[in-house]
């Protein structure tokens, strides 16, 4: 739940970007950390960062999490184009991606292309029937990626997916040890 004072910062910086005053990327950092919906002024905001490439190449490795935020928030829109065009990327920056398989068959659902994203998913299970338990391989980064799925779990089923709460918990234990 969004607090009332998080919400006035998010109306703040909306004006303040809209009225050409900077601040787009703070803005979708906190449309993300909400998890607003605002797909409109994301595409827009986003788009303008990307396209940009002094601002994109500032922002390091967080430009794959812009890329991948402006790809929903085309999806959103219908901007189909878009969409695919920032999913191309990131499939080229992470080839074999299961998160951007996941992302292009995300892309046919919005279209309506049902059979065609099914196909998609049902791929991803062929290849890798186990990625759910990434903790087990280890690394920080396969421990921050497996935490980072099992609380946006955990977040869409209101703590009522036992395995999500179970290996966010297990996690917590790996990274005590």
């Amino acid at each position: 739940m969004v607090g009332a004072s998080e919400a006035a910062r998010m109306e703040r910086l909306e004006s303040q970007v809209e009225n050409g005053g900077g601040g787009a990327w703070e803005y979708l950092c906190l449309v993300r950390k909400l998890k607003a919906r605002r797909s409109d002024k994301v595409l827009k905001h986003g788009l303008s960062i990307l396209n940009d490439h002094r601002a994109r190449s500032s922002l390091g490795a967080e430009e794959w999490t812009l890329y991948e935020q402006v790809a929903f928030a085309a999806m959103d829109c219908q901007q189909y184009d878009v969409a695919k065009d920032c999913i191309a990327v990131l499939s080229k920056q992470f080839p074999g991606s299961i998160r951007i398989g996941r992302i292009e068959g995300m892309l046919l659902e919005s279209k309506g292309a049902w059979a065609e994203a099914e196909k998609v998913y049902a791929r991803l299970l062929d290849d890798s029937p186990l990625n759910q338990v990434l903790y087990t391989i280890g690394g920080l980064e396969n421990l921050q990626t497996a935490k980072k799925y099992y609380a946006s779990t955990i977040a869409l089923t209101g703590g009522k997916n036992t395995r999500a709460l179970y290996g966010i918990s297990l996690i917590s234990v790996v990274r005590r040890l």
